[in-house]
């Protein structure tokens, strides 16, 4: 069930990060608030691990938010993703998201011919990332 409930979120926030370059409050609180009861419902065998996957995105991130680099959805999207995988999932899947980050990047500024001011939906990278880390 965790599995589908990370699955619909990675899904939609992709699309509305695509359409709206927006990754909606209101479905990472809701898909938080599940993957949490979820993951304490089939009993939580590593919870530093759970809490770690949760704050360490937040810290980690933080800085690339404030310098405008991302935007404040991704690194919330990356925080609900934690619940879901830990931190030892979302360190797994650091290569594939930067890899598939920064090919969009390169593709975008080559079809918008400019390089500043590029809004990159960071949501697709980050859903491809974790989807390809996890199988």
């Amino acid at each position: 069930m965790e599995e589908h409930v990370l699955f619909l979120l990675l899904v939609a926030s992709s699309m509305t990060d695509l359409k709206y370059r927006y990754v909606d409050n209101q479905l990472i609180i809701f898909c938080m608030t599940i993957g949490l009861l979820l993951r304490l419902t089939n009993g939580v065998t590593d919870p530093i691990d759970l809490i770690a996957g949760v704050i360490c995105p937040f810290i980690f991130f933080y800085p690339f938010y404030a310098m405008r680099l991302i935007g404040a959805g991704d690194v919330k999207l990356l925080m609900a993703v934690g619940v879901f995988t830990g931190l030892n999932g979302l360190k797994m899947s650091l290569i594939p998201v930067t890899v598939i980050a920064v090919i969009l990047t390169i593709s975008m500024a080559i079809r918008e011919k400019k390089i500043r001011d590029l809004k990159i939906p960071m949501a697709i990278p980050i859903s491809l990332g974790i989807l390809i880390s996890r199988l």
